[in-house]
């Protein structure tokens, strides 16, 4: 499972992946090897038309997957089960479905979270008005 930080890179991710697959035989071997997508064209069919079910289309058959927030919950489904059951190896997807949902993944690699500028620590003047229940830290430490 990989979890990006938007659905933009999440579609970024899939196609870099399906690239890597259709031009790399071994990388391609690998894949198919752990994937059974076998059942995959007929679910498919049951999809209503939708540009996710065309991006599915290309990635579902190659053992690849990509879930975020513009899928129907048909195609959310179609790609859970299919995750859970094996046919896919390789799930993209939010940080919320990789905190959230339980798939059996062995592995989840956050991606692209470096991408992003830090954020700037705001200065913490402690007034007299301080919460009573909030610990300080001791100076030196």
């Amino acid at each position: 499972m990989i979890a990006s930080p938007t659905k933009r890179d999440n579609l970024s991710l899939a196609g870099f992946l399906m690239g890597l697959c259709e031009g790399d035989g071994e990388i391609r071997d690998l894949v198919r090897a752990n994937s059974n997508t076998a059942f995959i064209p007929d679910r498919l069919l049951g999809l209503e038309p939708s540009q996710r079910k065309t991006v599915l289309e290309g990635l579902l058959p190659l053992g690849i997957g990509v879930q975020d927030a513009d899928m129907s919950d048909e195609e959310r489904q179609l790609v859970s089960r299919a995750f859970r059951d094996h046919e896919i190896s390789i799930l993209i997807c939010s940080q919320t479905m990789a905190h959230g949902v339980n798939l059996p993944a062995q592995s989840i690699v956050f991606a692209m979270w470096g991408t992003r500028p830090a954020a700037i620590p705001m200065p913490c003047r402690r007034t007299s008005m301080s919460a009573p229940w909030r610990k300080t830290a001791s100076p030196g430490l």
